[in-house]
């Protein structure tokens, strides 16, 4: 070969990305990003924030420890803050090596200090972005679905690049990996690009795992857009499960998810920040509204 011969540059490695915390349920976490990345044969990366928030809180003389054995106390120490959260760091760390290391997949980890929704846009090249619904202390009730998406989340998914993947983590904890893969579908680019998207995270060697919704406004069209989604599934190996179809309309949607038993019911939902029903606040809506984990891609 002629030195002066250009090579081609190999293809970039995919990239998972986690955002990692010290909450209870982050081991969990840990193991359905492991189990994506080796499905897509990805590199797992974790991602710790040391929330600038709280930090703020160290020496502030406004902010006093309560004890319930001696009353108020002094103002909580910003180095015993940031103490605790190397420690955290620290096993997260640990634990992201062991997940990695099980599946025999190339992990990495980073600590940065800041707010999580700002950190993720550094990461221009990761492919698929892994986050909790809702922080693990929130108590949700039957008065009101706004608790189930916390804002922080609310801001990743409306301002990240890249595809996220907000897992509902009540059903992660029981679901094998992702559990049933739902998809809207309508003929359009978005939901073609979506289609394809859930055969990514799809897991064949445990029976396909794919649903389709049409949305249309009657069972002929319906059919016909489910022969659309099959021709585009089956040369990629999938054979979904074509389900009851839903009328174009943001209500008969949020009902059809919301229900036990609905398409994407203990599994994940699959959808294009781009889709004509999801514009404005549509998307809110639904993430408020839904009771799964949710994929949203651009």
């Amino acid at each position: 070969m002629n030195a002066d011969t250009p090579t081609a540059d190999p293809p970039r490695r995919r990239r998972v990305l986690v955002a990692l915390d010290a909450a209870d349920d982050a081991q969990r976490l840990l193991e359905i990003a492991a189990e994506m990345a080796q499905r897509m044969r990805a590199d797992l990366m974790g991602l710790f924030i040391e929330d600038a928030d709280l930090l703020g809180l160290g020496d502030n003389p406004l902010v006093r420890t309560v004890s319930s054995f001696g009353g108020v106390s002094g103002a909580i120490r910003r180095g015993v803050i940031e103490q605790a959260m190397r420690r955290q760091s620290t096993v997260a760390r640990l634990a992201l090596e062991q997940a990695a290391g099980t599946r025999r997949i190339q992990a990495s980890f980073e600590v940065r200090r800041g707010r999580l929704a700002a950190a993720l846009e550094a990461y221009a090249e990761t492919d698929f972005i892994l986050v909790r619904r809702a922080a693990p202390n929130v108590q949700l009730t039957a008065a009101t679905h706004r608790a189930q998406i916390s804002a922080v989340t609310r801001q990743v998914v409306t301002a990240a690049r890249r595809p996220v993947i907000v897992l509902d983590m009540r059903w992660a904890a029981t679901a094998p990996s992702f559990g049933r893969i739902a998809t809207l579908y309508d003929g359009s680019p978005e939901t073609q690009k979506a289609l394809l998207a859930a055969a990514e995270i799809a897991d064949r060697r445990q029976g396909d795992g794919i649903s389709i919704v049409p949305i249309a406004t009657s069972e002929a069209d319906a059919d016909a857009l489910a022969r659309q989604a099959q021709d585009i599934l089956r040369p990629l190996g999938h054979q979904p499960h074509i389900a009851p179809h839903v009328t174009p309309d943001l209500d008969a949607l949020c009902v059809m998810c919301a229900q036990p038993g609905g398409a994407p019911h203990s599994g994940v939902l699959v959808l294009h920040a781009d889709h004509a029903l999801l514009q404005g606040d549509a998307m809110t809506r639904l993430l408020e509204t839904i009771d799964c984990s949710v994929m949203v891609v651009r």
